[in-house]
């Protein structure tokens, strides 16, 4: 009797064994109440290919409890009592933790950029949480809480532009789950606040290969054309500069990306005038004409012919300020393409952001800039770990500031610009070697390509403001460090 039992619990350890997701791998257990819920839950399909964002900033005095020589990203299930197995894990690389300031300032970042789901796993809700080198959970340091389900998922992100009475949705085709169509039934609809009025409809649709970035050339998005039938409910939010008030829905109810039973969802309609150099006219992907690379569908009867849908085209204004719409068939004049602007550049003091990832970073830049004198040391070690392709001993000077274009130049493909202020004028010559530090969108700081000029300072952009410029010393050789580029669409805009 006893060898039968012993048999049947060996036949029942191997089926349990059988359903555990493959890659399931053992963390050191934790209590529940470890995990902070701050309401950020976000959709996801629990398919294989799914992609998740992860980015984890920790302080230098919990750093200093753990072994972050490398790390391990732990996708575990809310409703584990102890969280004691990680469905999902990915290895950080070495390249993928970077270290700022010094004492109590210290701070180790964890950017993953994103990462994939390898194969399929269980519904539910799933916390990114982070593990050091010894499988130890690092405490006060937790991502965002996903809901995994069964259903088709689309994130669409909304932007306004020029007030041209449109707003756009889009998602990356990389993105897109598998076997879905982008057609108009699977546009998104955006409501009031009452959830039952519909403040959008759809226009037009295409699908839109980005050719401005020379790292990413290639990336496509789908991009929505919805006109706004109340512009009174896209009033912007004071702080945020986003409509808050708006909801979405999937037309139909197919395929939501949904917090409540009803498929709605709260959503930020950012305003891309608000997050672009000042004077900046943004055009749409259906006002390129002669972009061969815009698609449409062809299952059903949309158009990106801007002649047939009714929109206009907007011609920036020499001063920077003000746009003219006219018909886009209305004139063989409207249909020639003028010649790129040359940037006019506004260099202003460093302002503060509302977002943190970026304020963080520029405090560092600030505080950079403030320790040349006091703690040279210090400044030369943090900023050799961004540029880190430049040999020097030394930093003399700094400053920062803020650059935008103030003509409607686009310098999305990357441009050289050169720019001044009393202090550059005051110790930047020709013979100088210089470091040119700037934020990008995602609050990620990169060291651009710069050269000195007799009181100015020449450096490459995709994306402008904010920047600190440092003057080094003994340099033996430089690398030329390109910008981290690869974003998609208009996410080079977006801060």
């Amino acid at each position: 009797m006893k060898k039968i039992s012993a048999f049947l619990a060996t036949i029942l350890f191997f089926l349990a064994v059988a359903v555990v997701p493959v890659g399931i791998q053992k963390v050191e257990a934790f209590p529940v109440d470890d995990i902070s819920d701050d309401g950020m839950r976000t959709n996801k399909a629990n398919k294989a290919g799914t992609q998740i964002y992860v980015y984890f900033s920790v302080s230098g005095e919990i750093a200093t409890n753990y072994d972050l020589t490398s790390a391990k990203i732990g996708l575990c299930p809310v409703d584990n009592p102890t969280l004691a197995v990680a469905v999902c894990t990915w290895d950080v690389g070495k390249d993928e933790i970077t270290e700022s300031g010094n004492g109590d300032d210290k701070r180790v970042q964890i950017d993953k950029h994103s990462v994939k789901l390898e194969k399929d796993i269980p519904e539910g809700t799933y916390s990114i949480l982070l593990f050091d080198a010894k499988d130890k959970k690092v405490d006060q340091c937790n991502g965002n809480t996903y809901r995994f389900t069964g259903m088709p998922i689309i994130n669409f992100q909304y932007t306004m532009m020029n007030d041209d009475g449109y707003v756009y949705a889009y998602v990356y085709e990389s993105e897109v789950p598998d076997g879905i169509v982008m057609n108009e039934s699977v546009c998104p609809t955006l409501y009031s606040k009452d959830k039952q009025t519909p403040i959008t409809e759809f226009d037009a649709v295409t699908l839109h290969q980005n050719t401005e970035y020379e790292n990413s050339a290639g990336a496509k998005a789908w991009v929505y054309r919805m006109k706004m039938l109340d512009k009174t409910a896209f009033e912007l939010d004071s702080r945020y500069k986003a409509v808050t008030a708006a909801y979405s829905k999937i037309n139909n109810s197919f395929i939501q990306d949904s917090t409540d039973e009803a498929g709605v969802k709260a959503t930020y309609v950012r305003d891309l005038n608000v997050y672009a150099p000042e004077g900046k006219l943004i055009v749409s992907p259906f006002d390129q004409k002669d972009d061969s690379s815009n698609e449409t569908p062809s299952d059903n009867n949309t158009t990106t012919d801007d002649s047939q849908s009714g929109s206009t085209t907007e011609t920036p204004s020499t001063s920077g300020n003000t746009s003219t719409s006219t018909p886009a068939a209305s004139t063989a004049a409207s249909q020639t393409t003028a010649a790129p602007a040359e940037p006019e550049i506004a260099v202003t003091p460093l302002t503060d952001s509302t977002i943190p990832e970026v304020q963080a970073s520029i405090d560092i830049l600030k505080k950079l800039v403030e320790e040349i004198s006091s703690s040279p040391a210090d400044v030369v070690s943090t900023l050799k770990a961004y540029a880190a392709g430049i040999d020097f001993s030394s930093v003399t000077a700094g400053g920062t500031l803020d650059i935008s274009v103030t003509n409607g130049a686009d310098i999305s493909s990357g441009k050289p610009i050169t720019f001044t202020d009393d202090k550059i004028a005051a110790n930047v010559t020709s013979t100088d070697q210089i470091v040119v530090l700037h934020v990008r969108n995602d609050g990620t700081i990169e060291c651009v390509p710069a050269t000195a000029g007799d009181g100015c300072i020449t450096a490459t952009f995709n994306s402008l403001s904010p920047v600190a410029w440092f003057k080094v010393s003994n340099a033996e050789k430089v690398t030329a460090v390109s910008p981290k580029t690869g974003e998609s669409f208009w996410s080079f805009i977006m801060h």
